[in-house]
């Protein structure tokens, strides 16, 4: 298995950075739908409920990725799986922005949540690629970006939807 791009990455301080928000932005697309059910609900006119239900299947998503997706980042290539998932999950959110009906939407939520569990591909990754002295500190800065991402994702949320109640 080989856990580096095509030559062996070195990691500096700005692709620490850009480690720390990627985390930070694929976690928080669990939680974008949480502050917006109501919006979500006018749009499709489906009960508030019926959204809840898309909350629920972006959380299983995540948990079959966790189950299914995570452990493919110890018999291939990280570099490449991390591409690959950043890729769906780009194309998982276009189409929960296109979605016709509130089923395809639905569904996208399932892909989404499969599809954030880059996060957990990143922290070993960058374990195997920092020096060992610098370990702690490269994973501090990955996880402070990953805790962001979940704490920033409701604000960044209702920043958008002021007009709901619930934010």
């Amino acid at each position: 298995m080989s856990d580096s791009a095509p030559q062996k990455t070195v990691l500096t301080q700005p692709l620490i950075l850009l480690m720390a928000f990627i985390t930070g932005v694929a976690v928080s697309n669990l939680y974008y739908i949480q502050p917006i059910q109501a919006l979500v609900a006018t749009t499709f006119h489906v009960t508030s409920g019926a959204v809840g239900t898309v909350a629920m299947l972006t959380q299983v998503g995540y948990a079959l990725g966790l189950l299914l997706i995570v452990p493919f980042g110890d018999v291939m290539s990280r570099y490449q799986l991390i591409l690959r998932m950043l890729g769906l999950s780009l194309l998982s959110l276009l189409a929960a922005y296109l979605a016709p009906n509130f089923i395809f939407f639905a569904l996208t939520g399932l892909m989404i949540g499969l599809t954030s569990v880059v996060p957990q591909i990143i922290i070993p990754y960058a374990a195997v690629l920092a020096q060992p002295q610098k370990r702690g500190a490269v994973l501090g800065t990955i996880l402070s970006g990953l805790l962001m991402g979940v704490l920033l994702s409701r604000s960044f949320s209702c920043t958008n939807y002021r007009s709901l109640s619930r934010c």
